[in-house]
């Protein structure tokens, strides 16, 4: 099964590796699902221990022997000698089945994973793993997660109905092959391309409204096994508590909590696998940028707001990561907000970007900032340098799994040299192919992000 996995993870980051030139991001470690810290980690499993330990039994002749030569290394080698022990006396008794020996259940879920990482050097001996059902075993064993209010909730069986009441859990499922559990969808799925590109079954189901105008009623009547909504939405926990629906509350404003996003609904519905394949895609890009990158040539940027330009993101908003991804330090970093916050024209000529981002689905244009009488003496606006993020497949400027592309589309508006046109619809291109099903290529979207 892990071998499985680091083949299946291994062909994704191969493919963005060769086509990047990148040697770093072609690394066959595999990152554990648990937090966005750990990963680029090398995963030594159960399973791996046990081969090693029954092929020196069947070789071995006796029972007693092939015990004692397992225990002997075990003393040597491993940090769980009870574990280890066990394992040596199983493959002393199943030599006549190696097979079974290498791959027995019991030994995976009771023999802690080792992680090594990059450099070698041991993180963890994996005591503090818990090892649950697999995406192929598709066994549930009852799971505890800790959501974005801070409240723990627990799972006993699968979620099969889930209403998703925000498009960035929604993109996050699709992106996790959860597509046919949908029973429920946010307001104005219709006007979300990646909808209509990838799923356009979804756009047809129920609406639960929005965070502004959310339907209790409606989602209730739908009979949900699992509801995800937005942390804005929390007061509505005590309400589903008492009729026994199990909800959930997200709010990945930050890269780590994108990816704690990820890793909660994936291990509610039993599919860590996949969304280690989705992280690890995404960690190896954004080394990728960081590898090309020298922060002492970061310039300033300032990213415009969606319904006016004298808006912009603060420190804490997940806007403001990925302008740092693509080398740019942004200049209202200074704000402690963690939305958009209005500004005066004094204090964006005072910032002097150097280059401009607008975000996604602006209600206003490039041309329109460029033409503002009061903001000519701006070095992005004196320069040229004003962009405005593409939203033909989604809004890249939003905590969704595809928000890495914001910031490579970005950095090649930033050091076209360093990032090509080329190597970006190549990134791309994979990228939804591998998670969305999708060829964006084929599709001609391409050509109408510029």
């Amino acid at each position: 099964m892990v071998i499985e996995m680091k083949k299946k993870i291994c062909a994704i980051l191969m493919c963005v590796c060769l086509l990047a030139g990148c040697s770093k991001a072609a690394d066959t470690s595999v990152a554990t699902t648990g937090a966005a810290d750990n990963t680029n980690l090398t995963v030594t499993t159960a399973e791996t221990k046990a081969d090693d330990k029954a092929e020196t039994a069947a070789t071995a002749g006796e029972k007693t022997d092939a015990a004692d030569k397992a225990d002997a290394e075990n003393a040597a080698t491993d940090k769980s000698d009870a574990a280890d022990k066990a394992d040596a006396e199983n493959a002393a008794d199943e030599k006549n089945d190696i097979s079974d020996a290498a791959t027995d259940k019991s030994d995976a879920e009771n023999e802690a994973d080792e992680i090594i990482d990059s450099d070698g050097n041991i993180v963890s001996d994996g005591s503090d793993i818990e090892v649950i059902g697999t995406d192929e075993s598709k066994e549930y064993i009852p799971r505890v997660i800790t959501d974005a209010i801070g409240r723990e909730v627990s799972f006993d069986v699968k979620p099969e109905r889930i209403i998703s009441g925000y498009y960035i859990s929604s993109s996050i499922l699709m992106a996790l092959g959860l597509n046919d559990n949908f029973v429920g969808i946010e307001a104005k799925a219709n006007s979300r391309n990646i909808y209509a590109l990838a799923a356009p079954e979804l756009i047809e189901l129920p609406n639960v409204g929005s965070a502004k105008q959310f339907d209790f009623e409606g989602a209730v009547a739908l009979e949900p096994d699992l509801v995800i909504l937005p942390k804005k939405l929390k007061d509505y926990a005590g309400s589903f508590d008492e009729l026994g629906i199990k909800v959930v509350f997200v709010n990945p404003e930050t890269l780590s909590d994108l990816y704690e996003t990820i890793d909660n609904l994936a291990v509610i519905c039993n599919v860590e696998e996949r969304a280690g394949e989705l992280i690890e895609y995404i960690n190896g890009v954004n080394d990728l940028m960081k590898s090309r990158l020298d922060e002492e040539n970061f310039i300033n940027g300032y990213m415009a707001g969606n319904s006016s330009y004298l808006e912009t993101a603060p420190a804490g908003m997940y806007q403001s990561g990925m302008l740092e991804l693509a080398g740019i330090a942004n200049v209202a970093a200074d704000i402690e907000d963690s939305y958009w916050s209005g500004i005066s024209y004094e204090t964006l000529i005072q910032y002097n970007p150097d280059i401009i981002i607008i975000a996604s689905d602006a209600e206003y244009t490039a041309e329109d900032l460029m033409n503002d009488e009061n903001l000519q003496s701006v070095a992005a606006v004196e320069n040229g340098c004003v962009y405005e993020l593409p939203s033909v497949i989604e809004a890249w400027d939003s905590p969704v799994p595809s928000a890495f592309l914001g910031s490579l589309f970005i950095a090649g508006k930033k050091n076209p040299e360093v990032f090509t046109k080329e190597e970006f619809n190549e990134i791309a291109t994979s990228f939804y192919s591998n998670f969305y099903g999708i060829d964006i290529a084929e599709m001609g979207i391409l050509e109408q992000i510029d």
